[in-house]
């Protein structure tokens, strides 16, 4: 069915499309910090930026306020919200839980074509420190940890959690701005955590990733100490920053499960 007849069936589907491409592309923008905590959006100013009308400039600004990258007033405006480190925990806590459940259920058939793609995407990110390119040093990142999720069989986690991490993202690519040294220890881990692989030490490899992920708490609390205008203020405690796959362990093999269906139902 061509283009022309699905958008004679469906008269907003052209409107759909742009809505989508302006989300993608503003949501690029904010997670990248080309567009800073606070700033204004003017649903004109996209609009024009983009050659569309304000339909689906509004929808796209509803869509990222539903992710909470955006704040929307009506009658007022819209800007970029606040980096929230609730936030930022929270998606930390799904990813280490997700990544380090990939790599246990991939790292005894980690094959050979893997360990290649993953030492390719380590090639590529040690030139884009030697370039000093943090954008592409961050892209490289992010096909680093996709390979080690596609290990365990489940190609598609990373796009699943990918609307969750907004805010996670945000923080990890402020924290690259012009921090070569942070990108050199990043790389280290990455290194590390492949030679395991090949070495067949899976506890190493688990150490290094839960550490390598972990490092997020190190540099959230020395970017809100330098950047206090990018947070929101904390008015409660934290998420804690507990091990949850440890946790998860120990309950298990406590000998201590005995609820059953009908004990929980009588409670």
């Amino acid at each position: 069915m061509s283009l022309a007849i699905r958008n004679a069936r469906d008269p907003g589907g052209q409107r759909h499309l742009l809505r989508d491409r302006v989300y993608g592309e503003v949501r690029r923008r904010i997670v990248s910090g080309d567009l800073s905590p606070g700033d204004e959006l003017s649903i004109e100013g996209v609009a024009i930026a983009y050659g569309v009308s304000r339909t689906p400039v509004r929808e796209a600004l509803l869509q990222l306020a539903e992710e909470e990258l955006v704040v929307v007033v009506p009658q007022v405006g819209a800007s970029v919200a606040l980096i929230d480190l609730r936030k930022v925990y929270e998606a930390q806590f799904v990813r280490e839980v997700l990544e380090r459940a990939c790599l246990a259920a991939g790292a005894e058939v980690a094959h050979a074509e893997i360990l290649a793609s993953l030492g390719k995407a380590l090639r590529v990110q040690g030139a884009a420190i030697r370039e000093r390119e943090p954008a592409e040093f961050y892209r490289c990142d992010e096909i680093f940890h996709n390979l080690l999720c596609s290990m365990s069989g489940h190609s598609g986690i990373s796009r699943i959690t990918n609307s969750a991490r907004g805010h996670l993202d945000r923080l990890r690519q402020l924290s690259l701005r012009n921090n070569f040294a942070l990108m050199e220890t990043l790389y280290a881990e990455h290194r590390t955590l492949v030679e395991a692989l090949r070495q067949g030490d899976f506890a190493k490899a688990d150490q290094t990733l839960r550490g390598h992920l972990r490092r997020i708490f190190r540099y959230a609390d020395d970017l809100r100490q330098r950047h206090p205008e990018f947070f929101v203020e904390q008015g409660v405690e934290l998420p804690p920053r507990g091990d949850a796959v440890a946790a998860l362990g120990r309950f298990h093999s406590s000998g201590d499960v005995t609820l059953s269906l009908n004990s929980a139902a009588g409670s």
